[in-house]
């Protein structure tokens, strides 16, 4: 089972891919509002036959969860796509990614073992220059309590290799 944070465009086509694919995934986001308007088949954006694949699978394949540690309980991997705003000098503000991380990490019963995965756009090696310490620093151990890696979202709308 899979746990996507992070609903906006990148975490719901790839919640939505991987439930095309059979897999049992839960979607976790901070917005309510969001999480809401997704309950009741609306998607705030346009991709092709995502609203069906919305709808094709909401409560079946998919499910929207207010409750993180149930979620991250059950699965083995979890993707973050959160957003990763532009700072004024032009660097990534990492303090979503920072926050989902400490949410999951406070939800992982040790010797539980859970593969992270950073889908959310970064510069090169801020997985392993930035991440994987705080990680460590959050009391998780990387390749030993958890795994780590990176997954770059690259596809646009339409481009081959598109989720949906």
């Amino acid at each position: 089972m899979i746990t996507v944070i992070g609903l906006g465009f990148v975490g719901l086509t790839t919640a939505l891919g991987f439930s095309d694919k059979d897999y049992l995934v839960y979607g976790y986001d901070t917005s309510q509002d969001k999480t809401e308007r997704l309950r009741k088949g609306m998607v705030p954006f346009y991709e092709p036959y995502l609203d069906e694949k919305l709808n094709q699978y909401m409560n079946n394949r998919f499910h929207i969860v207010d409750d993180l540690k149930d979620a991250i309980d059950k699965s083995e991997i979890v993707f973050f796509c959160v957003g990763t705003p532009s700072q004024a000098d032009g660097s990534a503000d990492l303090s979503y990614i920072f926050d989902a991380a400490k949410s999951v990490t406070e939800c992982i019963t040790k010797p539980q073992f859970k593969v992270l995965v950073i889908k959310s756009s970064v510069p090169p090696a801020t997985t392993s220059e930035c991440i994987n310490p705080y990680i460590e620093s959050l009391g998780f151990k990387v390749d030993e309590d958890v795994g780590l890696t990176n997954n770059p979202e690259f596809c646009g709308r339409g481009m081959p290799g598109a989720i949906l």
